[in-house]
């Protein structure tokens, strides 16, 4: 580019065809993608890579075409079979995913946002393909405000899946604590302003730093 200039990061807008060849962009370390209707292939991916050897993380918004073809990315293919599978179509939505490439054309998810739907039926079963399909992921948002009113979740129960995420580093929860229920009983709506204030929440949190054992787990955004 003239001047200098060197772009690091591209943005693509609902792109029209993800099969046109991207060009070689000197330097560039970041593709943010919003994909609506359209997916990405393993083809794709594989020569974007060697076309732009400098590119580290690949942002995907709104993945909502979850379905597994012919040419789905490796690193999908088996969370898509297992999700088909199960059927867990329009339970929830990926909103955002990180790809971060650790080789030539070795690639991880390593941040996701889940956003469930009113017609969920399983948090619990969720989280856990997640888990299995993705170990080395790093952050987790979870977004649950339009959870099914009768999702009620046992906060134990929500702890030891979520112990499973051996790489896990951040948490973000949205609208979780009245989804759960301690030791029986929900949280009083009178506590819900501040969840981290009541000893139930507070001591919910510290059981899921500690069952991740040397790994530091930063809990974000711990709305009601």
């Amino acid at each position: 580019m003239d001047r200098g200039m060197r772009l690091t990061c591209l943005m693509l807008l609902q792109p029209g065809s993800l099969n046109d060849k991207l060009p070689h962009f000197e330097g560039l370390e970041g593709i943010h993608m919003i994909l609506g209707p359209y997916h990405i292939s393993s083809s794709w991916l594989s020569a974007l890579s060697s076309t732009n050897p400098s590119l580290k993380e690949l942002w995907l918004f709104d993945y909502h075409e979850m379905y597994l073809g012919p040419d789905t990315i490796t690193i999908m293919s088996s969370f898509l079979e297992e999700f088909q599978r199960r059927n867990l179509d329009k339970k929830f939505i990926i909103r955002r995913a990180c790809l971060r490439r650790s080789t030539v054309q070795d690639w991880h998810i390593i941040e996701l946002t889940i956003c469930t739907t009113s017609a969920c039926t399983s948090l619990v079963e969720i989280l856990t393909l997640i888990a299995s399909s993705f170990p080395k992921l790093e952050a987790l948002t979870l977004d649950l405000y339009l959870h099914a009113y009768i999702g009620i979740y046992d906060a134990d129960d929500l702890a030891d899946v979520l112990a499973r995420f051996s790489s896990l580093r951040v948490l973000y929860l949205q609208g979780a604590f009245k989804r759960l229920r301690f030791g029986g009983r929900c949280l009083p709506r009178v506590c819900r302003a501040d969840p981290t204030s009541t000893l139930d929440a507070y001591a919910w949190v510290i059981s899921i730093s500690r069952s991740c054992g040397e790994q530091s787990l930063e809990f974000r955004g711990l709305y009601w």
